[in-house]
């Protein structure tokens, strides 16, 4: 349906059908009178709760008032019009009475998305691309950009300034939850000031959910963090329960409510308060190259701000160096030789509110290379022997010892020189029967650093045991910078908890990441048992390449690695630091003990990949799907789930499917039952922004739940639209649970292009080995894997089953096409 335009003398209400112009959301968008599309304004957006899910699409003109609320995301958007700013836009435009929303006072852009996840918060890569969206098709200030929303978007505004604290200046939060039963660390959340309004009698959905105590220790939490930091403010209404919204949203209401004096009064109009925020903006001028013989250069920046700030360049890398004038725009240095230097720059308003942004000056000594080895390979040739010897290590790679410790020492002494305490957050850290103990504050990260390298390609090997797996992570930094706000480097986290994975995380400015993690459900990790952890961080052909993988200590250790994974972030890229160990308790206050670590040197690429551990065996089934134009998909090939799927048939050579909008479309292959497998096969989408495919093994014959055998196997799955990731899929019971996701996103994966995709299952000890690649078709195959994982599900262990094709469109009705499907069969060693 076409939008539809209501005009009144306070402005546009507008609502817009997702996909209908590159949004990933259906939305109400408000213009104010005074918008031209030209000059920059405040935009606020509104995130609603469950009770205003939908489609994203418009069905009829909306009704006033609004009706009902829906829990099942089969309404329209006139159901994100229930609460909140568009309600009272809504309400204004109905009655005629302005004083609803008064232009004059709240002079905002808003913009409210509907949420499409049936009892959830908001997806944070959907909003993420949402408000890239936004950024680039309206006139906004980006440094007066606000978030706000009410119970499940209450969450989902926390959520996402934990994902993304450097976007909005202020936000927001009305009855909302602090991640259930595990809570965010806020620090580098405090960039941008943050107010919480919550009801003293809100028990919302169960015990643990939007408890009043739970958002009060967030915000004191956000207080406690270290300066710089932006205004927290949390408001608690006396005898109120879960609907504090409606009041907080309209302040006439609001300010007059009583409220607990223990905690901050409701004394500042809601839009007056985000209005007196902006984000500061500090931008440093491009890296450049100079020569020593130059002697000093000039480092500059430009800032931007309605407040007063001040300024502080620090250098975080390369050789020692002067610095004149660090707290000024252009700052003047005195490099001591060549090298690359590394600086960064940060801007702390009156607000409190902070940016960083950082420069890289190469100084060059006349001609030679600026940088020399980073490291050095001590053993020969850089690029090792794949071929021959421990298919674990590489000698020809593996350089010098960098750091050993066993940890052997009086019991209460303390961590061995030079490793110091981090932060404030450690309770303790002392020796004790030969480990180092390190414990921490609950909901914070303690970190123990270890100073004095600056090392770039490094294998890090190190035994943790865990006081109490079910409540604790526990990380291993390289490339680290140690700065106590604006933290840079790379990590390997062991998540115990509800979480339980492995993970790479980068740390940017004192924001944490997650760029690639695996699920260890199935391996059983457990309190007081060693595992042994290892991580390496080298460059690889312009990117870093971050891997890991754990065992029980005593144990051999796996070929595999746990997690793979390429970086291309400048700011780190053979960047040179130190290390670091972090510990999170997510309750209590419980201890985490290291020993025997070792941290080696490696030359650039790393240590050789192991060889496969298996051996091909004879094809099973090929298919090119050539000359039957017209035909359906051939013998033995079904339809799934008829109801879904909208036509299967050749065209162009190639096997069509188009389902449904939102539904699984399922082709099922019978007649097979192969545990060990390969398959490559060819994908072009009709339109990669809203559509997904993926290929399952060991296939039961199932669907979904709904089904009378439920579904069971393993997917790859190429995920387009706003998630643009690769996935590995399990399905059990016709339940299908992510084991491990990889992005795709700036890599330029469009529709109309053919991928070719490789994906093998086998049996590789007590463990499902599960690992795929893709690339363009007709392009070089690469080497490395884009996920390889290990999945410890006892039911589908050794279980031998058939194949399907799974497809979904997230929005309309385009097909996919798949091509040169292969399927061998494999005998692991």
């Amino acid at each position: 349906m076409a939008a539809s335009t209501a005009n009144a003398a306070t402005g546009s209400f507008l609502p817009v059908e997702a996909y209908s112009q590159g949004n990933n959301y259906g939305y109400w968008e408000y213009l104010p009178p005074s918008y031209d599309g030209t000059t920059p304004m405040p935009v606020l957006v509104f995130l609603s709760g469950i009770g205003e899910i939908g489609t994203g699409m418009l069905d009829g003109p909306c009704p006033y008032p609004v009706g009902s609320p829906s829990f099942d995301g089969t309404a329209d958007l006139c159901n994100n019009l229930r609460h909140g700013p568009p309600m009272l836009i809504w309400r204004s435009l109905n009655t005629g009475n302005e004083s609803y929303w008064p232009d004059a006072e709240r002079p905002f852009v808003m913009i409210a998305p509907q949420n499409t996840i049936v009892q959830d918060a908001y997806s944070l890569t959907d909003l993420e691309q949402f408000f890239d969206y936004l950024q680039a098709n309206y006139a906004i200030d980006p440094q007066r950009m606000y978030l706000t929303g009410m119970s499940q978007g209450g969450r989902s505004t926390l959520l996402y300034i934990e994902h993304d604290p450097e976007r909005f200046a202020a936000s927001v939060m009305t009855a909302g939850a602090v991640s259930f039963s595990q809570m965010q660390n806020p620090c580098p959340m405090t960039r941008g000031a943050f107010w919480a309004f919550h009801g003293e009698n809100d028990g919302h959905a169960g015990n643990e959910i939007f408890q009043p105590q739970a958002v009060v220790d967030f915000v004191d939490a956000f207080n406690g963090c270290p300066e710089p930091r932006a205004e927290g403010r949390m408001t608690m209404y006396l005898n109120a329960g879960h609907n504090v919204w409606t009041r907080t949203f309209d302040p006439a209401d609001g300010m007059n409510d009583p409220v607990d004096p223990a905690y901050d009064p409701y004394d500042t109009n809601m839009y007056d308060w985000l209005l007196a925020h902006d984000k500061p903006s500090i931008e440093a001028e491009p890296n450049f190259i100079t020569n020593l013989d130059a002697g000093d250069f000039t480092i500059s920046a430009e800032a931007n701000d309605a407040d007063a700030y001040d300024l502080q360049w620090l250098q975080t890398g390369g050789p020692s160096a002067m610095i004149l004038d660090d707290t000024q725009p252009d700052a003047l240095v005195f490099p001591s030789g060549p090298g690359v230097y590394t600086f960064e720059i940060t801007m702390i308003d009156d607000d409190g509110q902070w940016e960083v942004d950082t420069l890289v000056v190469t100084v060059q000594d006349g001609g030679g290379d600026p940088g020399g080895d980073p490291g050095g390979d001590p053993g020969g040739d850089p690029g090792g022997d794949p071929g021959g010897g421990d298919p674990g290590i590489d000698p020809g790679i593996i350089g010098d010892i960098v750091y050993e410790e066993s940890f052997d020492g009086a019991n209460g002494a303390g961590w061995p020189a030079p490793w110091v305490q981090g932060n404030s957050a450690v309770i303790s850290s002392q020796l004790w029967n030969d480990e180092a103990e390190l414990g921490g504050s609950t909901h914070a990260l303690a970190r123990m650093a270890l100073p004095g390298f600056s090392e770039t390609n490094v294998d890090v090997e190190v035994t943790v045991t865990y006081d109490a797996f079910n409540s604790q992570g526990v990380a291993i930094s390289c490339r680290q910078n140690l700065h106590p706000t604006f933290g840079r480097g790379y990590a390997v986290y062991l998540e115990g908890g509800y979480q339980r994975t492995i993970g790479i995380w980068r740390e940017l400015y004192g924001s944490h990441q997650p760029l690639q993690q695996q699920s260890i459900i199935g391996r059983n990790l457990a309190s007081e048992v060693p595992y042994r952890l290892r991580l390496q961080c080298f460059s690889d052909e312009g990117q870093s390449h971050l891997r890991a993988r754990v065992w029980v200590d005593g144990d051999a250790e796996p070929d595999t690695w746990d997690v793979d994974v390429l970086d291309s972030t400048p700011e780190l890229l053979d960047e040179a630091g130190a290390f670091s160990v972090d510990l999170y308790n997510y309750s209590g206050t419980n201890d985490v003990r290291l020993d025997d670590m070792i941290i080696t040197r490696l030359g650039e690429g790393g240590v050789a990949a192991p060889a496969d551990p298996f051996t091909v065996g004879e094809e099973l089934y090929s298919e090119g799907f050539d000359d039957l134009d017209g035909a359906s998909w051939p013998y033995p090939w079904y339809e799934g789930n008829p109801d879904e799927i909208l036509s299967a048939e050749i065209s162009s050579n190639q096997a069509r499917l188009v389902g449904e909008t939102q539904q699984v479309a399922r082709m099922m292959l019978p007649g097979f039952s192969e545990t060990d497998v390969e398959v490559e096969f060819t994908v072009t989408f009709d339109d990669f922004g809203s559509q997904g495919l993926g290929f399952y093994v060991r296939q039961n014959g199932g669907v979904l739940t709904e089904t009378t055998t439920p579904g069971q196997g393993y997917n790859i799955y190429v995920e387009g639209g706003f998630q643009e990731s690769f996935v590995v899929w399990r399905e059990l019971d016709g339940v299908e649970t992510a084991l491990i996701e990889q992005p795709l996103a700036g890599q330029g994966f469009a529709s109309g292009v053919p991928y070719r995709i490789r994906f093998q299952c086998f049996g590789d000890g007590e463990y499902t080995r599960l690992r795929g690649r893709i690339w363009p078709d007709g392009e070089a195959e690469p080497e490395l894997w884009n996920i390889d994982l290990l999945d410890g599900t006892p039911e589908l262990q050794d279980t031998p089953g058939s194949f399907a094709v799974d497809m979904f469109n997230y929005a309309g009705t385009a097909g996919v096409q798949v091509d040169d499907l292969v399927i061998t069969r494999l005998y692991p060693y």
